[in-house]
């Protein structure tokens, strides 16, 4: 059976590398669209002070709204910085996102971080590079290749690094990334845990995507 393996880098950007990268692909690379996306993301147990709690743990499970299309995300896999994990999108209707909600909590999972990105997407050689902006947390870029099996995933990882280097863009540090995300995770109004409250807070204050 054929496996979608997201084979993936991340990287920071400062506020002039962000214009600077756009400005770069929207001359020399298929532009692809805009995304505006609101994402649920999931923990367990409890959400960590510090990332390097959960380091692992190989499911990531989210909920989230792209240009208004709602979806149930499972990626599978360890997480970091430069990424090789299955994934698998299930779309669900947006009028039952809060049905959504009340499944995963009925499941055992209520803890979770909301965070919205504005995105900027491109095919850049044979790649999906896309530029973000991260709502109050800065900017970033990812490129990924998807494979089918586990013996392109050297490869292709290779091929990714070779890019980047060839554009002059920095992947995280461990150190960098884990700050990014321990700085999203411990910010108090955007922890939620469905068992103790609705959704209806985090939806007034990002009903944009909705």
């Amino acid at each position: 059976m054929k496996k979608n393996i997201e084979v993936e880098i991340m990287g920071p950007l400062n506020k002039k590398e962000f214009t600077s990268l756009n400005k770069f692909m929207k001359r020399d690379a298929k532009f692809l669209g805009e995304r505006d996306r609101f994402t649920l993301m999931y923990f367990k147990n409890k959400i960590p002070k510090y990332i390097g709690e959960i380091k692992g743990e190989k499911v990531d499970l989210r909920l989230r709204i792209s240009n208004k299309k709602a979806e149930i995300v499972l990626k599978y896999g360890l997480f970091g910085y430069v990424n090789k994990r299955e994934e698998i999108i299930i779309p669900i209707e947006l009028s039952k996102f809060d049905e959504a909600i009340r499944f995963l909590k009925y499941l055992g999972w209520t803890k979770t971080v909301v965070y919205a990105t504005k995105t900027y997407m491109y095919k850049y050689k044979n790649t999906e590079l896309v530029i973000t902006d991260i709502k109050d947390f800065g900017y970033s870029y990812e490129i990924e290749i998807m494979v089918n099996s586990e013996k392109d995933v050297s490869r292709t990882e290779n091929e990714l690094f070779k890019i980047i280097k060839d554009l002059n863009l920095r992947k995280y540090t461990k150190e960098g990334f884990d700050k990014q995300c321990n700085d999203i995770n411990n910010t108090k109004e955007l922890q939620i845990d469905f068992k103790e409250e609705s959704f209806s807070r985090i939806k007034n204050k990002f009903k944009k995507f909705f």
